[in-house]
């Protein structure tokens, strides 16, 4: 993997350790998150979020059956 380095301003460097912090993760993962998501093509996007649909209710799936 490639390190970068990146100049950003304070203010915007805070807007993302709050993001990160609410999601649980570090600045990096959520860099790392976001740029996959803006990488992906709309057919991965589509099977990604069908994914994470089925998952979240996969209980419910279960109970249905």
């Amino acid at each position: 993997m490639t390190t970068i380095q990146l100049s950003i301003e304070e203010e915007k460097l805070q807007q993302l350790e709050l993001k990160a912090e609410e999601q649980g993760i570090t600045v990096d993962a959520l860099l790392q998150k976001t740029i996959s998501s803006l990488l992906e093509t709309a057919e991965e996007r589509k099977k990604r979020l069908m994914r994470e649909v089925v998952d979240q209710n996969l209980e419910l799936y279960k109970r249905l059956a």
